[in-house]
């Protein structure tokens, strides 16, 4: 109504994180800053996307975003990208809906080999359940914690968070 110009985006993948970087930067005046970070981006996901193909196996990953209740990210999203790209399979795309609310008899059933814990809750949280005693990850001491900006923001950013993913799935 006041006649101002928007430019809104949702990307639900790493790329079209990379590609609305470049939308924006064109938007404000600097493409040729956009088109450095897209591609410092794009070496980055590159990387990673080349490690992960040297795994002989992918391990299934739990993102907590929340621990009451329980919530994940699934299908359609560019935290279930990052894990992909990182060579992992995320649980929560079991569930065909991109923000889901688990179970903790959804996550044991699923028997993940990470755990991601970005809710800020810490791993401590996570490990200390009696309930997740049994879990792989629990177990073998592979649930970490993550601040959540660096997979939960469609900015630069996540690429800190990939690599971070790409360390946990691919050791």
């Amino acid at each position: 109504k006041m006649g101002r110009q928007v430019y809104a985006d949702d990307p639900k993948s790493l790329s079209a994180i990379v590609d609305a970087i470049r939308s924006l930067s064109v938007v404000l005046g600097v493409p040729d800053r956009g088109f450095e970070v897209a591609l410092s981006m794009h070496r980055s996901i590159v990387r990673v996307t080349e490690a992960a193909k040297r795994l002989t196996s992918k391990p299934a990953v739990y993102v907590e975003i929340w621990n009451s209740p329980l919530m994940s990210a699934g299908k359609g999203t560019f935290v279930s990208d990052l894990v992909s790209v990182a060579g992992g399979t995320n649980i929560g795309d079991d569930t065909n809906t991109a923000w889901p609310v688990l179970s903790e008899e959804f996550v044991i059933s699923h028997d993940p080999d990470v755990i991601i814990v970005a809710s800020g809750m810490g791993e401590g949280d996570v490990s200390g359940r009696a309930a997740f005693s049994t879990v792989n990850a629990v177990k073998r001491g592979h649930v970490h914690d993550m601040v959540g900006d660096y997979i939960f923001r469609p900015s630069p950013r996540i690429i800190n968070g990939l690599e971070m993913i790409a360390d946990y799935v691919q050791r």
